[in-house]
């Protein structure tokens, strides 16, 4: 594991509430899944728990892929743009969330 990497992990990790960060780590395509699982397995998290984290956190990036391209696909704007900004409010309140929790751990 590299140093970016590791540096999630131990994010996850020393956080108040990991399973919410496991969660949204699903919701971005771009962070490998080996690192959200080799976490979760390190917290030990139970199986049932985790797989309500994977299903949670999956559901928004499919949404997106799945009625986001075929919005695109067909010209429909509006739907794009709702699809994409309920993401981006989703990713915000994730964001201002953790920024509570670094101003709680600051305090």
């Amino acid at each position: 594991i590299n140093k970016k990497s590791n540096s999630l992990v131990k994010t996850i990790s020393h956080s108040k509430y990991p399973g919410l960060y496991i969660t949204s780590a699903f919701m971005i395509p771009f962070i490998p899944s080996f690192l959200i699982n080799y976490t979760a397995d390190s917290l030990k998290i139970e199986p049932k728990k985790f797989v309500w984290m994977v299903l949670i956190g999956a559901i928004p990036s499919s949404v997106l892929y799945g009625f986001g391209g075929d919005a695109i696909f067909k010209g429909n704007i509006k739907q794009s743009i709702i699809l994409i900004g309920s993401v981006v409010v989703l990713a915000l309140l994730i964001l201002l969330f953790k920024g509570k929790e670094k101003n709680k751990a600051t305090s």
